[in-house]
């Protein structure tokens, strides 16, 4: 399992929105491998903040990454991998 310090401010459902509006999606893509590293980071780090908040409100995380994540699943309801993955640690 991963573990981050989730940031001081609340884990609230606009918090994650705009981390995930946010993020660097292209990160993979990137010739630099400093940008890479990063983006790699913060993507475990939001996944785990969407980990958190699923615990609290699963129906409305899965909504929020679905919707608003360009690797979301077409099927707003379809869990995504990584929570599954992290659920059974």
């Amino acid at each position: 399992m991963r573990l981050f310090e989730l940031q001081s401010r609340p884990l609230t459902e606009e918090t994650i929105a705009e981390k995930i509006r946010k993020a660097d999606w292209m990160y993979e893509f990137s010739d630099d491998e400093r940008r890479q590293e990063r983006g790699r980071l913060e993507m475990e780090r939001l996944e785990s903040m969407v980990f958190e908040y699923w615990k609290k409100n699963p129906e409305k995380a899965v909504e929020l990454w679905n919707t608003l994540s360009p690797v979301g699943a077409r099927d707003k309801l379809t869990t995504p991998s990584f929570i599954v993955e992290l659920d059974r640690t």
